[in-house]
């Protein structure tokens, strides 16, 4: 929480301009987007960049395209992954510079990421930017812009029916939440588990300092952010 008020604050800090936008916000993630798409991709279709590739960094998984796979880009984790593909799909929607074909391709890559992240929130996300920008051509926009709105979301659905395995994920959450309710989702419990053990802990022992940054607990910290902060560092 403290690292996202620190870094939206200090957005608020700049004085926007259109040139600004462009140059500092949409130029790096469309450059960063562009390395992204040339590891992610290369090394799904391809074994030996998939080897080639590794030698520098972690991957989540080494499966081919046509399993089901979670992709982790060139993050450590594919839910870290899907935010930053969420947050780099808001920038490409408001951008106004790019041109219209080079704009929907990047998006319609950049969604195709999000699935194969198998980030359920990283899905939402994305679903609720393409709804937003839906609502707002239909509100300011002209017929040509509705026509290229409704091709993308009937290019989003197709896509979304090729990585069908990806979206099995979603569809067991469903299932699980609908059966058993929120305690039946199994990496809702673990967190909700192994957080109030350390929670508790934290609280007998030393709620004010924490229990200090030790590495020893590695994923026993309840695979939660927040959770690992307040177990080293306290309240």
């Amino acid at each position: 929480w403290i690292y996202y008020f620190l870094v939206i604050n200090m957005a608020f800090q700049i004085k926007w301009d259109h040139y600004l936008f462009n140059r500092y916000l949409v130029q790096t993630t469309i450059a960063a987007l562009t390395v992204i798409f040339i590891i992610t991709y290369g090394s799904l279709f391809n074994d030996h960049l998939r080897q080639f590739f590794s030698v520098f960094y972690f991957f989540k998984t080494q499966t081919g395209w046509y399993e089901y796979v979670r992709v982790s880009g060139t993050f450590t984790n594919p839910n870290f992954f899907a935010v930053f593909l969420v947050f780099a799909l808001s920038v490409i929607t408001l951008s106004g510079v790019m041109k219209i074909y080079k704009k929907y391709l990047y998006l319609l890559l950049t969604f195709a990421l999000v699935f194969l992240t198998g980030s359920r929130t990283g899905m939402i996300g994305a679903f609720a930017i393409f709804i937003y920008v839906f609502i707002i051509n239909l509100r300011y926009s002209s017929w040509k812009s509705l026509i290229e709105s409704f091709l993308l979301f009937c290019s989003v659905f197709i896509l979304s029916i090729t990585l069908f395995n990806n979206l099995s994920r979603v569809y067991r959450t469903i299932n699980s939440f609908t059966e058993s309710g929120l305690s039946g989702i199994a990496s809702l419990s673990v967190k909700y588990e192994y957080g109030l053990k350390l929670l508790t802990m934290v609280n007998d022992l030393s709620p004010i300092i924490g229990l200090g940054a030790g590495k020893g607990f590695g994923n026993y910290l309840g695979d939660s952010q927040l959770v690992s902060i307040i177990f080293s560092y306290g309240y």
